[in-house]
């Protein structure tokens, strides 16, 4: 019976070891290259966001901020500015 050797820390997981570095792989590096499930986080996020505000989900970028500069202004009269 052939018994595989047993991977290093990590290896074949997706999973890295404690301590070491990759100087290529940052935030930066992550959104410049967009990878797919990183996009559909962020529309899955998106819609959620939309669903919670009750907002229509193709609601252009300049409406988007409008409505939250006016959630904005809403809380800070309310709540006097304070978290």
């Amino acid at each position: 019976q052939h018994i595989a050797p047993r991977p290093r820390t990590g290896e074949g997981t997706g999973v890295r070891e404690p301590g070491v570095r990759e100087p290529n792989r940052t935030l930066t590096g992550l959104y410049n290259t967009r990878p797919d499930w990183l996009d559909l986080a962020h529309r899955r996020l998106d819609q959620a966001v939309f669903a919670a505000y009750d907002w229509p989900p193709d609601l252009a970028d300049d409406a988007i901020l409008e409505r939250l500069l006016a959630l904005n202004g809403q809380r800070a009269a309310v709540g006097g500015g304070e978290l």
